[in-house]
């Protein structure tokens, strides 16, 4: 079950700059690196100093609390080994108090900051200030799982010297490329249907390189490579020196393809051929599908956007909506059927019986910026509802189809939003992805947030993507209401092994996406079809009744019902 929740304060016209905090080990060698965490920000109700300064960081070694408790400590209770703490970095695990009371308990016994490890699969959550976060004033994060049991022995054995905060100055050698530098395609996923050429979509690669060290850098340069199957673009810029302290902005050719397909990989390096003293942050991948679906957000192994962190508005006391902005100048040539979306719910709580909504809106009021952006006049033409049958799906994406489809207009603002009514309820957001560049040089929205009637035009922040992804279909929407529909019939159906559907008539490269009765995604392919027949394997699949969703390349369309018996 995934309980990643916390509250942020919407930014209304502008993110926050930050700097480039990190949670890196240094000795041992053989786990040198940085780890991923999230850190109890004293924009949440903490006490702790900001660790965007860099004068707020900190060395130390690492070392476990012990509360008396007979397994690993969770550091709940006044500490038996202040001793043990004292001066050092205190660590614990999540569990059974809240984050706010492991993090007071070391400091109590003296430890220069607190790292807690996730008790759950997955990365390290959001933590909530809880009861006593005001009272905490040393650096706090939490580091996943895995990367806990990975540090483990060697913690134990006092080998283990961490750095916690903004790395400016804090390394001789630090050339950095970090996730709030680079452009950035203009989403994650973009309907194949717009990308018919290289001026309909394509992405003008650049970054920020920062000199973080104390030496200036000579010859430094930035590349950028674009793969999908093989290699479809390499560029490295020119040398250029940076001082240290001082960062430059290296552009570099636009990527264009006269088609596209599939899953591409942008990747960016910075080097100067000096060894780096923080070799980790000298690359950022991004990658985005051209494909049926919308997102902002990282996508996982499906090709899915990632619901990676629950947010609510700090102060919530009502209705709840995030919204992605979507528009395109050939956006009649595609149909909106539905939205992918994900909800939370606090650590107390449940989702089961909680009411959901996916709308989307005709943006229609005019302006030409962030600064000047209003949400005055908003029409609805699309709506669906869904109730939460038990809190199995909590926190994962449900699909959730428009109770009608609607063929989308040329260069018209589109709003698609998630809409909850429960102050338990936490809406599903990426933290990967910063649109920081890109909002800077399109000064236009990405995502929305609107508390209790108030909105925010950039969110949270450009930081703080929402994970909703969008499925766009064909242009011809009645084929999605039952008329010409295209008929598929699959068999044997039902089936407890696998399901042929006969493809005569298609050729070329369709999306099969297979939900349960509640909407979630059960499996997802992508195929190559042509005259013969497509043979999907059910054999993992537990009995029940699920639909079929088929996009071509083509822009049809095709849904149907199968039952999987046992």
């Amino acid at each position: 079950m995934k309980k990643i929740y916390s509250t942020l304060a919407a930014l209304g016209l502008a993110a926050t700059m930050q700097a480039q905090i990190i949670v890196f080990v240094q000795q041992p060698p053989g786990l040198s690196g940085s780890y991923a965490f999230t850190w109890a920000d004293p924009a949440g109700g903490w006490g702790t100093a900001d660790l965007n300064d860099p004068l707020n960081a900190i060395t130390g070694t690492a070392a476990f609390v012990d509360d008396g408790s007979a397994a690993d400590s969770l550091g709940c209770d006044t500490l038996i080994n202040g001793a043990s703490v004292a001066g050092k970095i205190a660590v614990c695990y999540r569990g059974t108090c809240n984050f706010s009371l492991k993090a007071l308990m070391a400091q109590n016994e003296g430890a220069i900051g607190c790292v807690i490890i996730n008790n759950a699969p997955g990365g390290p959550v959001g933590m909530g200030a809880g009861t006593y976060g005001a009272d905490v004033t040393i650096p706090t994060v939490m580091i996943s799982q895995d990367a806990g049991a990975d540090l483990k022995s060697e913690i134990e054995a006092g080998n283990v010297v961490m750095f916690i905060g903004a790395i400016n100055g804090a390394f001789a050698n630090n050339l950095s490329v970090y996730k709030a530098d680079p452009l950035l395609a203009r989403s994650t996923a973009y309907p194949a249907a717009l990308c018919a050429s290289a001026t309909e979509f394509n992405v003008q690669p650049g970054a920020w390189v920062h000199n973080y060290g104390t030496s200036d850098q000579v010859g430094v340069t930035l590349s950028g490579e674009v793969v999908n199957g093989g290699s479809l673009y390499n560029q490295t810029s020119a040398g250029v020196d940076i001082l240290a302290g001082d960062s430059i902005f290296i552009d570099l050719p636009e990527f264009n393809q006269s088609a596209y397909s599939g899953l591409y990989t942008m990747t960016y390096n910075v080097g100067s051929g000096i060894t780096d003293d923080l070799p980790n942050d000298n690359a950022f991948v991004n990658e985005f599908l051209i494909d049926s679906i919308y997102t902002l957000a990282k996508l996982d192994a499906n090709e899915m956007p990632i619901p990676a962190d629950f947010y609510q508005p700090s102060g919530l006391t009502g209705t709840f909506q995030s919204c992605v902005h979507f528009r395109d100048p050939n956006a009649s040539r595609i149909g909106a059927m539905g939205m992918y979306v994900s909800v939370s719910a606090s650590a107390a709580d449940s989702v089961t019986g909680d009411l959901i909504e996916v709308r989307a809106f005709e943006w229609n009021d005019v302006f030409t910026g962030l600064a000047d952006a209003t949400t005055d006049d908003l029409n609805e033409v699309a709506f669906a509802e869904y109730t939460y049958a038990d809190n199995a799906l909590e926190g994962q994406l449900v699909y959730i189809p428009f109770e009608q489809a609607f063929q989308l207009a040329n260069d018209q603002r589109y709003l698609f939003c998630l809409t909850t009514y429960d102050v338990a309820n936490f809406q599903g957001f990426d933290n990967y992805y910063n649109y920081e560049e890109n909002t800077l040089v399109d000064d236009q929205p990405t995502t929305l947030v609107d508390n209790a009637g108030t909105w925010a035009v950039a969110g949270f922040g450009t930081d703080v993507p929402s994970a909703i992804g969008v499925l766009f279909g064909s242009a011809d929407v009645s084929v999605q209401e039952g008329a010409n529909a295209v008929d598929l019939t699959a068999f044997p159906n039902p089936s407890n092994s696998e399901v042929k559907i006969p493809m005569s008539g298609f050729s070329g490269m369709a999306d099969l996406r297979m939900v349960d009765v509640n909407g979630k995604l059960v499996k997802q392919q992508r195929v190559n079809v042509g005259n013969g027949t497509l043979v999907v394997n059910v054999t993992d699949v537990a009995a029940g009744t699920y639909t079929f969703n088929m996009n071509f390349a083509d822009g049809r369309t095709s849904a149907f019902r199968v039952v999987v018996s046992k």
